[in-house]
Order: structure tokens, then C-alpha cells, then sequence
């Protein structure tokens, strides 16, 4: 798994629930509301972009982040009373499936070949647990219901709509079909992609097995999510 990547989540989640205090309360007025939207499309659009270009799947993950983050600042411009349910359901769905998918990339002696798309290549033939989880993370973050990342979408466009800026909500959910490219990808690899000719799963080190169990409390957090997100929301 990848320090940096955490480390780059924490940091983004930092930002945005500072930047939910700063307008807790607050119906953002007009003006900004034009620079709020403007600016979240034009991240969602690049980001979304720059991860279909990657081979790696960290790479892929970190500019789909920036995409997300877009999703995410589409909340600010919406009603105050919704702003920070939205938000944070949205930051635990999106820190939980990305756990998740790193937690379960294949074994590979070397770093840089595991990280690479192509390992994930007949995945379901070779470890279908992890095929599997892979793809409820993926799934999930392209915003496919029923998964939490739809429910975490739908909660910030919903917002945007309910205060008027039904265009502007649109766009961004044309935008984000961009993203629902790279994601099939990745599940079309595990699933429909050539049998490697290797061997079973190998899982040699602690620290694999430890990334394995915190992906196993992981999908559990998101069963959670998935069969009651309103009470999760009442808990955010």
C-alpha cells in the first residue's frame, strides 16, 4: 500500500472539513457561488482526464482524487443545513473504498509491478476475494449504485439542485461520467482480462495480511453504509 496516498487523503479531508467550518452556518452568496461551481467542474473534468492516461493504479487513484475533491466543493454552494451531512458521508465513503483497494492489490515481490494496471489482469481467476473487493471499491467510487459512493454523490448534486443550480449540478454529473471509464476498466481487467499464468495467491509478508484484515473491516463499514445510510447520516 502507499504511504503517500493515505497521506495525500488525509491532507485533501483536511482541507475540506476546514473549509466546511469556515462556511458552517453560511448560505454562500451569489457570486462565490458562480467561482464554487466553476471551479469544481474544471477539477472534476481534468482529473478525470488525467486518470484515464495512467497505468498505474496509484497514479489513476490520486488524479481521480482530484476529481472527487470537485465533487466534494459542489456541496458548498448548496443549503447550509445539508452542506456538512454531504460532505462528510461523502469523505467516509471515498477514505473507505480507497482503503479498501489498495488493502488488496496483489503480492508481487516488486513494488513497482504490482502497482501496475496490468497485475490486476485474471485477478478473479487467481484470488476472487480480492477481485471482488477490488471491484465494490471501484465500482463505488465511479458513483454506481447501489454502493455508497452513488449515495454520497446523489447526496451533493441533490443539494446543489435543492438550492436552485440545477445546470450547473447536470454538468457535473456529465463530468463525472469520465471517471466511469477508468473504473470499468479495471473491473473488465480482473473479470474478462487473460489468465495469467502464475501462480495462486501469495500473501508472504505481515504486513499484507494486516492491509488484508483492515480491508475485511472496511467492506463491513461499507455494508453499513449500504443497507442503512440514514442512520450513518444521522451519525455524520
Amino acid at each position: 500500500m502507499s504511504v503517500t496516498a493515505y497521506m495525500a487523503t488525509i491532507i485533501k479531508g483536511g482541507v475540506l472539513l476546514a473549509a466546511l467550518r469556515l462556511f458552517e452556518g453560511v448560505d454562500v452568496s451569489r457570486p462565490l457561488v458562480e467561482l464554487l461551481l466553476v471551479l469544481p467542474l474544471v477539477s472534476i473534468v481534468w482529473g478525470n482526464l488525467a486518470a484515464i492516461r495512467q497505468q498505474s493504479f496509484r497514479r489513476m487513484i490520486a488524479y481521480s482524487s482530484i476529481a472527487h475533491a470537485g465533487y466534494l466543493f459542489y456541496a458548498f454552494p448548496g443549503a447550509a443545513d445539508g452542506r456538512a451531512q454531504a460532505v462528510l458521508f461523502y469523505i467516509v465513503a471515498y477514505a473507505l473504498m480507497n482503503l479498501i483497494a489498495f488493502a488488496m492489490l496483489p503480492y508481487h515481490a516488486d513494488d513497482v509491478d504490482r502497482d501496475r494496471l496490468e497485475s490486476l489482469r485474471g485477478l478473479y481467476r487467481r484470488d476472487p476475494l480480492a477481485a471482488m473487493f477490488i471491484a465494490v471499491a471501484v465500482l463505488s467510487l465511479a458513483g454506481i449504485p447501489p454502493f455508497p459512493g452513488f449515495v454520497a454523490k446523489f447526496l451533493v448534486f441533490r443539494n446543489v439542485m435543492d438550492a436552485g443550480y440545477t445546470a450547473h449540478a447536470v454538468m457535473g454529473l456529465v463530468a463525472s461520467y469520465l471517471g466511469i471509464y477508468f473504473y470499468l476498466r479495471i473491473v473488465v481487467l480482473m473479470f474478462m482480462g487473460a489468465r495469467e499464468e502464475s501462480g495462486g495467491v501469495v500473501v508472504s509478508s505481515r504486513a499484507d495480511i494486516l492491509a488484508r484484515s483492515a480491508a475485511y473491516l472496511c467492506v463491513a463499514a461499507t455494508v453499513v453504509m449500504l443497507v442503512v445510510p440514514g442512520w450513518v447520516l444521522e451519525l455524520v
